[in-house]
């Protein structure tokens, strides 16, 4: 039987002056498609955006959307139903942000009972809120 890889999430500090690579696994849940805000992009950052697998640290498919804080080590997260799967995480600056994080994370989501997709709206300071807006796209994409 052929097992599925894990996707844990993990963090690699390089220090140039003494050329060494820290290698540290941040979690163990299921995370997909892992990214920050773009101008936050190869710098020091606070978060990390991403799918996650609906099965906790079990291997599951992409299923929701999380907010992973480096500092605290925590996860605000939003699950879809069962049969909803989110794609990959974009995150979009609010015009006149009050931080870095503050804007909103635009993903798809597959509706498996209907194959019809909808595009979702997260506030990325308050995922576990869930969408503030889904769009129709009246056909699926995955």
């Amino acid at each position: 039987v052929q097992m599925a890889s894990k996707k844990s999430l993990w963090r690699y500090e390089v220090d140039l002056e003494t050329k060494t690579v820290i290698k540290e696994r941040l979690t163990n849940a299921q995370c997909y498609f892992g990214g920050v805000q773009p101008s936050q992009s190869t710098l020091k950052h606070d978060h990390i955006f991403m799918a996650i697998g609906g099965l906790g640290d079990e291997i599951a498919p992409p299923q929701g959307i999380a907010r992973f804080n480096c500092s605290s080590r925590s996860m605000d997260s939003w699950m879809p139903s069962s049969h909803e799967f989110c794609g990959e995480p974009m995150f979009a600056t609010k015009e006149n942000p009050s931080s870095p994080d503050d804007g909103y994370i635009i993903s798809v989501v597959f509706n498996g009972k209907s194959e019809e997709s909808e595009l979702i709206v997260l506030d990325a300071t308050a995922i576990s809120a869930g969408p503030v807006c889904r769009i129709p796209l009246c056909l699926g994409v995955s």
